[in-house]
């Protein structure tokens, strides 16, 4: 295959709905494009673990979790007075 080629692929539907390709029909380039070396990929970079996770969590479902537990104890002990 050749920069400027055209491949067609014809599929058909199995059962289960997966696809398997009948048909390909392969239309080479009638002239290739002039095409220019590429350069070799970097070297991926290597990624620093760290030993410990980042402190990113906050403290405010823990605020609002005990400011719900205040309020529905006030409500129980405005109940429990009017019941008395």
């Amino acid at each position: 295959m050749t920069v400027g080629s055209r491949a067609t692929v014809e599929y058909r539907t199995l059962s289960g709905g997966r696809l398997h390709a009948g048909d390909v029909t392969m239309a080479m380039a009638a002239q290739p494009y002039a095409t220019t070396p590429m350069a070799a990929a970097p070297a991926p970079a290597r990624v620093r673990t760290a030993s410990a996770l980042p402190q990113t969590a906050s403290d405010l479902p823990l605020v609002g979790l005990v400011g719900l537990i205040a309020l529905a104890g006030a409500v129980g002990v405005r109940v429990a007075r009017h019941t008395a």
